[in-house]
């Protein structure tokens, strides 16, 4: 029996360090930079920036309501692994400049349509709360242009 657990641990090690290395190496052939944006009517707009350099990646989200006001922005820095279009992020997440830092951990899809246009999917967007209590349901799918 220990045989056995040996050659099972061994094999799922194994599996995992080929998933890894495959997602880094992907990750570290990867340069490219996305804008995607999402309107609410009634609301106001978001926006996200995504730029990936060789493995790391930095985001920026910016949320402004109708009167073009930032109410809410958030930065993410880190690492990145990928597998053909999915993306799983290992970052740092502020809230703004100055503000207390958290581990976070993300994955999205990116689809290209063409050389200059592309949209997300994230199945890890929620609800957010206006100043008045009213719940804003976040689009799962932004729309956006690819820089690079």
């Amino acid at each position: 029996m220990n045989k056995l657990a040996g050659k099972i641990i061994t094999g799922v090690v194994l599996a995992l360090l080929f998933i890894v290395l495959f997602g880094s190496s992907s990750a570290l052939l990867t340069k490219s930079s996305y804008r995607f944006s999402s309107q609410y009517d009634g609301y106001g707009k978001e926006t996200l920036k995504i730029t990936y350099n060789r493995g790391r990646m930095k985001m920026q989200f910016i949320g402004k309501d109708t009167k073009d006001a930032i109410i809410i922005s958030k930065q993410f820095f880190g690492f990145f692994l990928r597998f053909g279009s999915h993306y799983y992020l290992y970052a740092t997440e502020q809230d703004g400049a100055e503000k207390h830092q958290s581990f976070t951990v993300r994955s999205f899809y990116i689809k290209n349509v063409n050389k200059s246009d592309a949209f997300l999917i994230s199945d890890q967007r929620g609800v957010f709360v206006a100043k008045n209590g009213k719940l804003i349901h976040l689009n799962s799918v932004l729309i956006g242009t690819s820089g690079s």
